[in-house]
């Protein structure tokens, strides 16, 4: 049996005048069997000032695992911990927050770089079984810093 996920990835130019490019990407849910358009999933959007995320029904039972968010600032994407910034979390743990806001049937998180310049990104999911790390459940890199994108 043949199990092919596929995505759906849109690059624009952000309205608010950030100079930054948004990709905008729907992961479908884990074990959805897909080879064309993501009609419904785990949407988020991602540029050099953070990251947010559109969960429908405000329901991460499709997306137990843990998500990463790599941060590199020089845009070199090594496997070093010490050449990003690491900022995992449980999306399960977001949709129980107050910082969540919820528009229509649809959560919507944020979370913020600060900061960081950041100029690459790393970004997926993640599981811990019997405690060893890390089984990836999908991962995407996306270069942020549009000098970089040249090079």
């Amino acid at each position: 049996m043949l199990l092919l996920a596929a995505s759906v990835i849109t690059i624009f130019k952000n309205v608010t005048g950030i100079n930054s490019p948004v990709i905008s990407e729907t992961i479908p849910p884990k074990g959805i069997p897909t080879a064309g358009h993501v009609a419904i999933g785990l949407n988020f959007r991602i540029n050099s000032e953070g990251i947010s995320f559109v969960l429908p029904d405000c329901d991460a039972t499709a997306w137990q695992d843990n998500i990463f968010i790599h941060l590199y600032t020089n845009g070199v994407r090594n496997n070093s911990a010490e050449d990003f910034t690491n900022l995992d979390f449980n999306l399960n743990e977001e949709v129980n927050k107050t910082s969540k806001e919820k528009v229509g049937n649809s959560c919507h998180i944020y979370k913020s770089f600060g900061n960081f310049q950041v100029k690459s990104a790393a970004i997926g999911q993640y599981s811990t079984p019997g405690g060893r790390c890390c089984d990836i459940t999908w991962s995407r890199f996306y270069i942020l810093d549009s000098g970089l994108a040249k090079k």
